[in-house]
C-alpha cells in the first residue's frame, strides 16, 4: 500500500505594511493636522535629590539633550542617615481583626482595637496615655534553632510555652521564614502582641534566619514603641534588634542579638561592645524624649544563652528631669 504524499509547508506570514501606509499626519487640538515628523515632545523637568542631599532640576530640551541645574541642598533622607549610621528603623506590625491582615501600627488601628472593649463595657489596658502595668516587666528569650528537623513540632511546643508566659517582650533568635509564618498565625499572637516582622524582610544570610521580637500591645504604650536594627561587625549577617517603649512611668530599651557562632570569641566580644553601646544610647535618647513626663529609666540584663543568643534590657540611670 502506497504512503500518502507529505503535506506542503505552511505559507510564510505576510510582510509588515510599508511605511507609506502609516498615517502621515496627526490631528491637533485646533483641528489642524501636522505631519508625524513635525511633532515634537514637550520638554519635561524632573526634580532629583541625591544621597548627599543636593537637589537638581533635570530637563530635556527640544533636541533631546539633558540639562541639569543645581538648586540647593536639603537634609539627607532618613533612610540614608540610617544606613550611614548602621541603624535601620522597622515599622511594628499589629493584626487588624477587621480585615484579617497584619498592618503597620497606627493611631487608627489602636483606636479600632479599643472600640470592642468600650462597647462591651470592658476596660482596655491600652486606653489613655499610660497602659496599666500588671507587675515587673517580663522578658522571655528563645533560640528556636533554624534546622528544619521536626521544626513544626518544636515550634508548636515553644508556642505553648510562650503563650502561657504572658511576657511583656518575647525575643527570638534563629527565626526562619517558615517559623515566622507559623508564629504570626497563632491566635494568641494576633490578639496580644505587636511583631517586629511579619513577612521575613529582616531575615538574612544563606540560611535566611534572624531575630524577631513580640511586644505586648496590652501592657506597652504603643504610641511610644519604636524598633531599630543595628548593624554589627559580623561575617554571618548578625544584627541587634532593639525595641524602645514606655512601660508605666518607665522608659525601656530591650534588645535581642544572635552573636557570632563557632570559633569567633573575639568577634562576639566586639558585637557585645557595639550592642551595649547601642542600648545605652537608645535609652538615653528615649529618656530625653520622655523627660517632660518625669519618666524613670531602668537598667537590666538577661545573660546570653549558651547558644550565643540572648535578650538584653539595658539603660542608664536617669539624670536631671528624667529620674
Amino acid at each position: 500500500m502506497a504512503s500518502a504524499p507529505p503535506l506542503p509547508p505552511p505559507p510564510p506570514p505576510p510582510p509588515p505594511p510599508p511605511l507609506s501606509t502609516l498615517p502621515a499626519a496627526v490631528a491637533e487640538p485646533d483641528g489642524s493636522r501636522k505631519g508625524i515628523l513635525e511633532v515634537k515632545l514637550k520638554p519635561t523637568a524632573t526634580r532629583v535629590r541625591r544621597r548627599d542631599g543636593s537637589v537638581f532640576i533635570e530637563e530635556k530640551d527640544d533636541s533631546g539633550a539633558m540639562r541639569q541645574e543645581f538648586i540647593g541642598h536639603e537634609e539627607k533622607p532618613q533612610y540614608v542617615r540610617e544606613q550611614e549610621s548602621g541603624v535601620s528603623s522597622l515599622q511594628p506590625k499589629m493584626f487588624d481583626h477587621a480585615n484579617g491582615t497584619w498592618k503597620r501600627v497606627s493611631r487608627d488601628l489602636i483606636e479600632n482595637e479599643r472600640k470592642p472593649c468600650a462597647a462591651e463595657g470592658m476596660h482596655s489596658e491600652n486606653q489613655g496615655k499610660h497602659a496599666q502595668v500588671p507587675g515587673p516587666l517580663k522578658v522571655v528569650t528563645y533560640n528556636v534553632w533554624f534546622d528544619p528537623r521536626n521544626q513544626a513540632a518544636r515550634a508548636d511546643a515553644i508556642f505553648r510555652i510562650l503563650e502561657q508566659s504572658h511576657a511583656t517582650v518575647i525575643a527570638l533568635q534563629e527565626v526562619t521564614n517558615a517559623f515566622l509564618m507559623r508564629l504570626r498565625d497563632q491566635p494568641w499572637v494576633r490578639e496580644r502582641y505587636v511583631l517586629s516582622d511579619t513577612t521575613g524582610t529582616t531575615l538574612r544570610g544563606s540560611f535566611a534566619y534572624g531575630v524577631c521580637m513580640l511586644v505586648s500591645k496590652t501592657h506597652v504604650q504603643l504610641h511610644t514603641l519604636s524598633l531599630h536594627i543595628h548593624a554589627l561587625p559580623t561575617q554571618m549577617n548578625r544584627s541587634l534588634l532593639v525595641a524602645n517603649f514606655s512601660y508605666g512611668s518607665s522608659v525601656w530599651a530591650v534588645g535581642t542579638v544572635h552573636l557570632e557562632s563557632l570559633d569567633n570569641a573575639e568577634l562576639r566580644q566586639q558585637q557585645l561592645r557595639v550592642a551595649f553601646g547601642a542600648l545605652v544610647r537608645s535609652v538615653g535618647d528615649a529618656a530625653q524624649r520622655q523627660a517632660r513626663c518625669n519618666a524613670d529609666v531602668k537598667t537590666g540584663f538577661t545573660p546570653e544563652q549558651s547558644s550565643g543568643a540572648g535578650a538584653i534590657g539595658a539603660g542608664a540611670g536617669a539624670g536631671a528631669g528624667a529620674g
